[in-house]
């Protein structure tokens, strides 16, 4: 990510979190952008992990984390290495849709227009 002008910070493991408890740290840290890796739930028999990338920032640039709704985040499922999204091709997209949502300020379902220039096989 750095290579895309992308700091990142230190891995925070929250044991049973949701996507919103990604929502609260980004908050807490005050941070623009939140990359939120979750296992999916134990007795699902598939071993997937889901990637839920968010911009917390408001059009006007003031954070906004605690108002942030579900519509806000792009998520990437099914990652998994046998029958789902590879993990190395996932963290592929994952850096090309940080880099995306930091251009464009925007992630989830208002990002959609811009899909075009991710440049995803």
């Amino acid at each position: 990510m750095q290579d895309r002008g992308i700091s990142s910070g230190k891995d925070i493991y929250v044991h049973n979190g949701r996507v919103r408890a990604g929502y609260h740290i980004g908050g807490i840290l005050g941070v623009q952008l939140v990359v939120h890796l979750i296992g999916e739930r134990p007795g699902t028999g598939t071993n997937n992990l889901s990637a839920y990338i968010t911009y917390g920032l408001s059009p006007e640039g003031a954070l906004r984390w605690e108002t942030i709704e579900h519509a806000n985040t792009t998520a990437l499922c099914s990652i998994n290495r046998g029958i789902g999204v590879n993990p190395a091709e996932a963290a592929l997209r994952i850096v090309k849709l940080a880099a995306l949502m930091m251009a464009y300020k925007r992630s989830g379902v208002f990002l959609l227009p811009y899909l075009g220039d991710l440049d995803v096989k």
